[in-house]
């Protein structure tokens, strides 16, 4: 997968002219994107080689071995320098692993031709062919190697004591532009978000959460952050999405969950204990955190989930579970027996962006969730729209009718406050109270907005 070289993940290979990269036979670790330079794929059969194409920038080669699941069906060397991107086993299985059985079935099928069609390169086996034959063949090896200039090993420059290489090569078509560069990023992020998983340069930020009503901060949100060494923040529209369809989103909650609840301790005791600030601060305070589909698939991060709950012996509902309608639909079998689970252990479940994904009302009936949380594409307009104000009115009531408390995300303004409290929103969330922020900021903000009114 990866080589270490002082303590670092190499993700990028360099090779100079006449370099192997593998041999027909080598265990298949990784696939390769060619950035610079021209690899050649070749057949060996004992000294001959025989040509199978060459590779150059914007090409892919290397993945049948993954696919396949089989040792590499043919050696690559280098024509010129080069410089290839490394993808990794793991991170073509993962996303093998999301693919849909049929095109799974596809692919496999596709990889068997290929593999099948290089069979006309190899030759019968030695028992087959006279003995007449076999020395032929040995004299015209050896007069095709005696014709090379420098007879030397083609472990050190193939290029040069390749016999066929007079025969025409056929140049491999490249990826379209667009599409290579996506995935060149795609690769890029995903290796430097596994580095910051490893060296903690992830964190959490918290949005405050307020009960409409009273006033009191009820509980907050923990929202993921990366703070990249060289780039800076990379927001999360960039590397969640990356970290769902890599699998790396499983480690991720696992570190998240815990997290999150060991900063609500903190949050809890500090803001509970202050005389100034308890009077606004819930007992029943609550912590948000979002799962995805692949997590509910995780057994390890279910057992977490409740071993943490016992661990820190946090008051029930304390830890809410938010999922979106899209892992609903994703999985529902998966979801609603995690999520029963977790609920009876003493978490609570949140549908986010309610009304925004897939809206099939028919998962309410089953699914263990307490909490509906309003999207902020409905709270922004529904000042000037009176069609998204109905739609604001229609899911609290919905909501209560169904025993569930609303949380309306988006808020802004004073009015936007108002207008959601006079429709009996349980929670507001939004600008208005607070931007995300470190745990360590909560109590600076707290006793901003409390301690010295």
């Amino acid at each position: 997968m990866y080589h270490k070289a002082q303590n670092q993940l190499v993700t990028v290979k360099v090779l100079q002219p006449g370099e192997w990269l593998f041999h027909e036979g080598d265990a298949g670790d990784c696939a390769y994107l060619v950035e610079s330079g021209e690899i050649q794929i070749v057949l060996e059969r004992n000294e001959d080689f025989i040509p199978l194409g060459i590779y150059g920038p914007g090409s892919l080669f290397g993945e049948m071995s993954i696919i396949g699941d089989q040792p590499r069906s043919a050696s690559a060397f280098a024509q010129s320098v080069c410089q290839l991107r490394m993808i990794s086993r793991e991170q073509i299985n993962r996303r093998l692993d999301q693919a849909d059985p049929i095109l799974k079935v596809c692919m496999s099928v596709l990889i068997g031709h290929l593999k099948k069609s290089l069979t006309q390169y190899d030759e019968p086996v030695e028992e087959e062919i006279s003995l007449d034959e076999r020395l032929r063949r040995a004299a015209d090896r050896a007069i095709s190697n005696s014709l090379s200039k420098d007879n030397q090993a083609h472990s050190n420059n193939p290029s040069k004591t390749a016999t066929p290489s007079q025969k025409k090569v056929t140049l491999a078509e490249p990826v379209p532009k667009d599409i290579f560069d996506k995935a060149i990023h795609t690769i890029n992020l995903e290796n430097d978000l596994t580095k910051a998983i490893k060296e903690g340069e992830l964190t959490l930020f918290y949005q405050p959460i307020i009960h409409a009503m009273t006033g009191k901060l009820a509980g907050f949100e923990a929202l993921m952050r990366w703070f990249h060494p060289e780039r800076g923040m990379i927001s999360p529209a960039d590397f969640i999405p990356v970290a769902e369809r890599s699998g790396q989103m499983v480690e991720m909650t696992h570190w998240a969950v815990e997290q999150a609840c060991q900063d609500l301790v903190i949050m809890r005791d500090n803001l509970l204990a202050s005389l100034e600030l308890s009077e606004y601060i819930s007992e029943q305070m609550f912590m948000s955190v979002n799962f995805s589909s692949r997590d509910f698939l995780d057994q390890s991060l279910m057992d977490t989930v409740q071993d943490l709950l016992t661990t820190y012996d946090l008051p029930e509902k304390s830890l809410k579970i938010e999922v979106t309608e899209s892992v609903l639909v994703s999985s529902p079998r998966e979801v609603t027996n995690a999520l029963n689970d977790c609920r009876d252990s003493g978490a609570s479940v949140a549908i986010d962006d309610f009304g925004t994904g897939y809206s099939s009302l028919s998962y309410l009936q089953t699914l263990p969730a307490d909490t509906l949380k309003i999207d902020q594409a409905f709270i922004r307009p529904m000042h000037q729209d009176e069609r998204h104000l109905a739609l604001v009115e229609s899911i609290i009531h919905l909501a209560q009718r169904l025993d569930m408390v609303t949380v309306a995300e988006g808020v802004e303004t004073e009015a936007d406050a108002k207008a959601l409290a006079s429709l009996q929103c349980d929670y507001l969330q939004g600008y208005y109270f607070a931007r995300p922020m470190p745990a360590k900021e909560i109590l600076l903000w707290a006793d901003n907005k409390w301690g010295r009114a």
